[in-house]
């Protein structure tokens, strides 16, 4: 099987879209397996096979199977489960512990595959688990989720055959190497296998959600799309000769896109979320909310104007002076102005500390009697300086 080139992958994101199902990478595929395999200390012995990840298995110890370049023990499995594919049970059946760990040993150190039948497909099941990377990858678990909740059937057959072309070519030359050999279990006479039997022994260990955020969330969100991961794995092996194949329109559209080394590095933007393919709507809003915030509102906006200009109905009052508060068109009862505003500091000398309500005889009697001021007019009254009476034409905006 040849490797999946990145123009038809990236062809596979395109058609994925326009059934809304957009594939990002949010977690570093490097960070887990070096955390996974340095937990293990597979690389304390050279000849480890269990918990390495494909890529390093293939680099070790590759064999082509059924046109496919896979890891030798599973060339090995699969050859050992044919032979014997007519027993009835096959993965049902657990084999014995103790007889597991001395094969898998064995294996570690260099050897064959070896035991009874069903310590064989115990030892499958235990290297699939083992995995640092399971064989759907973490960062496509919830494209897979997602892909089955589309609506229509073939909808979600062909976003999952989709998917398929994005995963590592080790991964999916793995994937469809197993899926032929589950295939193979399901149509045996004697094994008394289904399908849906196969995918729920098989899909906690090859299609789970990355363990980052705990055992008890992972585990409620493995039992919540623990359907919809049967039934994805279930359809890929009745259909396990369709994985890794594309639709004709979809390999139409990876012809026409650049060469490989640019298709190469367009899709690694678009899954790692650097470059997207249509524009963000909510980019710019947390910059734009900055500059709202010294603004007023309409309805503020629309009173002040109201209140600058003068109503048809009112009658002018007598022109007010400069040193008394005009009252607030915003209030209905305005607050009378304070003696000390009235008598202001255009007397002789400043007033002495002393309570607001100090009366005016007493006033006088500190400071004399009060004196104009130069520029004022001795015919108009300072004394008593006539209230503004309340402006007509705002009983509509009144405030309480």
């Amino acid at each position: 099987m040849e490797p999946i080139s990145y123009r038809l992958k990236l062809a596979a994101l395109e058609q994925l879209r326009t059934q809304s199902v957009s594939v990002k990478f949010y977690a570093s595929r490097e960070k887990t397996l070096k955390k996974k395999a340095s937990l293990k200390k597979v690389h304390d012995n050279p000849k480890a096979i269990f918990g390495l990840p494909l890529e390093a298995l293939l680099l070790r110890c590759a064999v082509t199977d059924d046109g496919l370049r896979v890891p030798k023990c599973l060339s090995q499995i699969a050859a050992l489960v044919r032979a014997s594919i007519h027993s009835e049970g096959l993965f049902r059946v657990c084999g014995s512990a103790v007889r597991m760990r001395a094969a898998q040993a064995i294996i570690d150190g260099g050897g064959d595959v070896s035991g009874s039948i069903h310590d064989v497909t115990g030892l499958l099941k235990q290297f699939l688990r083992d995995l640092p990377e399971p064989l759907f990858t973490y960062n496509l678990y919830p494209h897979f989720v997602q892909s089955q909740q589309l609506p229509g059937p073939h909808q979600r057959q062909d976003a999952l055959l989709l998917l398929c072309l994005l995963l590592p070519d080790a991964h999916l030359q793995s994937a469809k190497f197993l899926l032929h050999l589950l295939y193979d279990v399901v149509h045996a006479p004697g094994s008394l296998m289904s399908a849906s039997n196969l995918a729920a022994i098989f899909t906690p260990n090859i299609l789970k959600p990355r363990d980052e955020h705990g055992a008890v969330t992972i585990g409620q969100l493995e039992l919540q799309n623990h359907g919809l991961c049967v039934a994805a794995v279930e359809y890929l092996i009745e259909n396990y000769s369709l994985v890794g194949t594309a639709p004709t329109h979809v390999i139409r559209m990876a012809s026409e896109y650049p060469d490989e080394e640019e298709a190469r590095e367009e899709f690694t933007e678009v899954v790692s979320g650097t470059r997207s393919w249509f524009r963000n709507p909510f980019k710019s809003r947390r910059g734009k909310r900055k500059t709202m915030k010294n603004l007023s509102s309409a309805t503020t906006l629309h009173l002040l104007k109201t209140s600058a200009r003068p109503s048809e109905n009112s009658i002018p009052g007598p022109p007010q002076p400069s040193n008394v508060a005009q009252p607030s068109p915003l209030l209905k009862h305005p607050a009378q102005p304070s003696p000390l505003l009235k008598h202001g500091s255009q007397g002789a000398g400043p007033l002495k500390a002393g309570p607001v309500s100090m009366p005016l005889s007493q006033l006088q009697a500190d400071h004399g009697p009060r004196q104009p001021a130069p520029d004022a007019n001795p015919a108009e009254p300072t004394d008593d300086v006539p209230e503004a009476p309340p402006a007509k034409g705002f009983d509509s905006f009144m405030m309480y």
